[in-house]
């Protein structure tokens, strides 16, 4: 869509300053203005299709790469998603979001994997950039407080940062169930079991099966 958009933009300025004669739009016929303003568009609609979309192609290309890497391998394919985030692209937070829960699903078979700080330090920016941008979405919280908890190992501090998150889902969707799941993580592993129970019984009262899953995740935990 934006490769098309750009170039009905471009045909469309063109073709309002030429007008409808066909034998005035040869260069021979253009003045010095016209074909400075004619290179000018081209110009600008090169840079644009590179920024917007070659740019981002590879990007998301180096990101598939990271994401489909078996488990074994996932900490030397890390620099194509280092790459990938380094282009900054408009992809870059989704390539974040998804970058995370990729990586926590492989955590959760090889907890080892917790210690990569460099992971960390890499998807970090990103998943903040999302919550600046969009502070109204409850899903870039979601990845912000999964991503602090699970490598709290590296900084307790990252705990309290996950709480404050969790708090920030629910205040935003009340009948998200993320966020009732990250605050009964992050005071378990604080050892605040009274809040973690006070977080069931406010899911419990959202809805029964809610509640039922969240308590359910907390024994488990426990």
């Amino acid at each position: 869509f934006v490769s098309f958009l750009m170039l009905f933009f471009v045909l469309a300025a063109v073709g309002a300053r030429l007008g409808g004669d066909l034998e005035k739009t040869s260069p021979a016929y253009l003045g010095f203005g016209q074909k400075a303003l004619l290179i000018l568009v081209w110009l600008l609609a090169a840079v644009s299709v590179f920024s917007l979309n070659i740019k981002t192609m590879r990007a998301s290309s180096l990101a598939n790469d990271f994401l489909s890497a078996p488990a074994q391998n996932v900490a030397q394919d890390q620099v194509k998603l280092k790459e990938a985030l380094a282009k900054n692209t408009f992809a870059s937070g989704e390539i974040g979001y998804q970058a995370v829960f990729n990586y926590l699903e492989r955590i959760n078979q090889q907890p080892v994997l917790a210690q990569n700080e460099d992971f960390y330090q890499m998807v970090f920016p990103a998943l903040q950039k999302n919550v600046e941008i969009s502070s109204a979405r409850a899903r870039n919280f979601v990845a912000l407080g999964w991503l602090d908890l699970y490598f709290s190992g590296q900084n307790p501090e990252r705990v309290g940062q996950a709480i404050e998150a969790g708090q920030k889902v629910i205040s935003l969707a009340p009948n998200k169930k993320e966020g009732y799941l990250l605050l009964t993580a992050a005071y378990s592993i604080s050892g605040q079991t009274d809040k973690a129970d006070e977080v069931v019984a406010q899911a419990e009262q959202v809805g029964p099966v809610a509640g039922k899953a969240i308590k359910k995740y907390l024994e488990a935990l426990r």
